[in-house]
């Protein structure tokens, strides 16, 4: 959630401002396992096991390698290979 820089001066001092944590943009597009840019969003509850309410678990960013990498080991049952965007034929996983 972004909040205005005027907006927090107004409720902090400097010192608390330093103290907040911060995301950078430019870093946040990055595969949380291995750093690859260009990642894509990633649910850690599976929709096809959560539906709607996958969207209030947390989620994080991982690169097509990584992301197909999960799939194969946590929910290899979900999808089958050949039917999932994830997996398309003939793809042996890239880079």
């Amino acid at each position: 959630m972004f909040i205005p820089s005027a907006k927090i001066r107004s409720y902090l001092s400097q010192e608390e401002i330093d103290a907040l944590p911060t995301k950078m943009p430019e870093l946040s597009s990055r595969c949380a396992v291995c750093g690859e840019r260009g990642a894509d969003l990633h649910h850690w509850a599976p929709t096809g096991i959560f539906g709607a309410e996958a969207e209030s678990w947390p989620k994080d960013y991982l690169c097509p390698r990584c992301h197909r990498e999960w799939h194969e080991r946590v929910t290899p049952q979900l999808v089958k290979k050949d039917e999932c965007p994830l997996h398309p034929a003939g793809d042996n996983g890239g880079n």
